[in-house]
């Protein structure tokens, strides 16, 4: 091919009549006065990636004789020809044919030199085919080893779709795919993706020897290993600076190149350019799975070029695939698979389902026992996971330790649920309800969920309760039935337990020395709740001083405090008058909420005057001040001290003044 700009522009159709000629020779059948020439896609066609579905030939045309051997593919680029065979009884063995060519040549990208490829499968093995022409000129080995470096990178092979394959199968494809690529969606293999890459070509290597004469004589001796020695590519290949992983059979043939034209004589005229006899025709394989074995490797003595090309016979193992025996495997594997995905998949038993307790009362702690079992093969890791809308794995009133943990197999694991109902963890609940109930999420790492329910039968008190829902219930709490106090519209003036608690005091206890000083007994303040619960009388024998520290706790534990911390906050010491502010705060106060906060002051007020033989007046209101800020406005002493002093001194207003 003449090294022209139409020729690197134009595609050359030259190969042809050779392909014909070589089918002719390598088939026993003659071949068709008209033969079939496959298509290939111009150069200069929207494809830049270089590829191409190849329609291979069929022998079925009724006016074409059937020929031993099929052509499957035929790629040119410029004067580089890469044309494939196979045997007919091996087509329908052929699939997924792929092509692609790289111009390394003039501005890095001209066919002048470059690389073709073909890509084809034969059963289940993938094979690779490449003729490449290299840069020229002894000491340009960089550039041959530059040019082959692009080649190999730059060839891919787009991925067939079933649906092109079944057509390239049927020898219907067209050469321009039939759907539109999407060149996001394209998926490409490279050359080293293939089982066996077989390349070949006028690689252009030479000896690295001067003088001619020298080699000519070595040639003449048939000494080869002498001559090898200073062979470039097998130098290039020692170093690992090319053709690395890809191996050649021995050399016993004459340097290929350069001879006088239709000659077997070096080309050694003084009046020419005098070249040195080099190997620059190779063939050479990757096969990383030793399935090619090379029976022949030698030269052929035409006389058509400068050149002698080089031949080579091989014995191949091929993959294939018993699809019986395929699905049988596949079968057996998924099966084994399956076990192995089940095994690994953590397994744990509860013993119980549901967690129950029964009888709970305020303020009392209350832990029951989960037992986890590990009946899988693999450790178990759980967590329990923050439901949607929840920033705690569960509600206020319950806690769970631990919340996550490792389980080894066939182990157990102890999980402690405790109800603890006080009124700040049950500020959410309803008053009206004998229930509570949360459900917790039990996730197993790599496994399920599981959902744990917890049902708390409570035995409802008025600890921790509304002082609306008091007022509405006339019966003691215990014995109101769920849900017959909404909608009541006579209401007690204030809570029957607070004027119970206070009655007592007042009747035994006025002049108790250290009166809301003193502790008192914890038994004895759960049965005075008990009391105030079922409507039981008092014992007599009860202390003063552990009815006086119910007083506060029960005050305490409101749902709401009896006088907001939030109204107090509204106090400016600088520019209000304490007085008329107290008088306006206590006309915003809810009725019930009015009633007893003027109910429990007023007594309060009793006990200065009854406690003022032990202690001064101001001591006394120094003291009741801030242990019922904390009982009526529901705020520590530590936040009085340190942040807002507002609810004690209003509440010392209210001890000492008539509002």
């Amino acid at each position: 091919v003449d090294l022209n700009a139409a020729a690197l522009l134009v595609e050359n159709k030259a190969a042809g009549p050779w392909a014909d000629m070589i089918q002719r020779t390598i088939s026993s059948s003659s071949w068709s006065s008209r033969p079939t020439t496959p298509s290939i896609p111009d150069d200069d066609s929207n494809n830049s990636d270089s590829q191409s579905d190849v329609e291979m030939n069929s022998d079925s045309d009724n006016d074409s004789p059937p020929s031993e051997y099929v052509k499957i593919c035929e790629r040119t680029l410029v004067g580089i020809t890469l044309i494939v065979f196979v045997h007919q009884k091996y087509q329908k063995a052929i699939s997924n044919v792929r092509t692609d060519h790289v111009g390394v040549g003039i501005m890095g990208v001209g066919g002048n030199k470059g690389g073709v490829a073909l890509s084809f499968s034969l059963y289940n093995s993938n094979f690779c085919f490449i003729n490449s022409h290299l840069a020229a000129h002894k000491h340009n080995v960089l550039g041959r080893n530059s040019d082959f470096g692009n080649i190999k990178t730059r060839l891919k092979f787009l991925e067939r779709s079933k649906r092109t394959e079944a057509g390239w199968r049927s020898g219907k494809t067209s050469p321009e795919p039939q759907e539109p690529v999407v060149k996001s969606k394209q998926k490409f293999y490279d050359i080293y993706s293939h089982d066996l890459i077989i390349w070949m070509g006028d690689l252009n290597y030479r000896l690295d020897i001067d003088d001619i004469d020298e080699v000519c004589a070595k040639i003449d001796a048939k000494e080869w290993s002498y001559l090898l020695d200073y062979d470039q590519l097998l130098r290039e290949q020692k170093f690992k600076r090319v053709f690395q992983e890809f191996e050649e059979g021995e050399i016993d043939f004459a340097p290929t190149y350069k001879y006088e034209p239709q000659t077997h004589e070096y080309a050694r005229r003084e009046d020419k350019k005098r070249r040195c006899p080099s190997w620059c025709d190779r063939i050479l394989w990757n096969d990383p799975h030793s399935a090619l074995k090379q029976l022949d490797y030698g030269r052929t003595e035409l006389l058509s070029s400068d050149h002698k090309p080089v031949h080579s016979l091989f014995n191949c193992k091929v993959k294939v695939i018993n699809k019986e025996k395929q699905d049988q495997v596949f079968q057996q594997v998924t099966r084994q698979l399956d076990k192995w995905e089940n095994d690994q998949i953590p397994k744990v038993r509860f013993d119980v389902d549901e967690i129950v307790f029964r009888d709970v009362r305020y303020d009392k702690l209350v832990t029951k026992k989960l037992v986890v079992e590990n009946i899988g093969q693999v450790v178990a890791q759980f967590a329990l996971k923050i439901k949607l809308n929840d920033i705690e794995v569960c509600k206020p009133w319950l806690k769970v330790e631990p919340e996550n943990g490792l389980i080894p197999p066939n182990e157990k694991f102890v999980i402690n649920f405790t109800v603890h109902a006080t009124g700040e963890n049950l500020r959410d609940v309803d008053s009206n309800l004998d229930k509570l109930e949360d459900i917790l999420v039990f996730h197993l790492e790599r496994g399920r969920d599981f959902f744990i329910p917890v049902v708390v039968h409570y035995l409802r008190s008025c600890f921790g309760t509304s002082i609306e829902f008091l007022i509405k219930a006339r019966e003691p709490v215990r014995s109101v039935e769920i849900g017959t106090t909404k909608g009541v519209d006579k209401v007690l003036p204030l809570p029957k337990e607070l004027w119970r608690i206070v009655d007592y005091i007042f009747s035994f206890g006025m002049d108790a020395r250290s009166l809301f000083m003193t502790s008192g007994s914890t038994k004895e303040i759960e049965e005075i709740r008990e009391n105030l619960d079922t409507g039981t009388p008092f014992r007599s024998e009860i202390s003063i001083h552990s009815m006086a520290e119910c007083l506060v706790r029960f005050l305490e534990s409101l749902r709401e405090p009896i006088f907001p911390a939030a109204l107090c906050a509204k106090y400016d010491e600088s520019t209000d008058n304490i007085a008329l502010w107290c008088k306006k705060a206590v006309t915003e106060l809810p009725l019930s909420h009015y009633n007893a906060f003027i109910y429990v002051i007023s007594f309060l007020r009793e006990v200065i005057k009854h406690q003022q033989n032990s202690q001064s007046q101001t001591e006394l209101i120094g003291k009741y001040g801030v242990l019922f800020a904390n009982a009526l406005i529901q705020v520590s002493t530590e936040h009085m001290q340190h942040e807002n002093k507002n609810p004690w001194k209003i509440l010392e207003h209210f001890l000492t003044n008539d509002s």
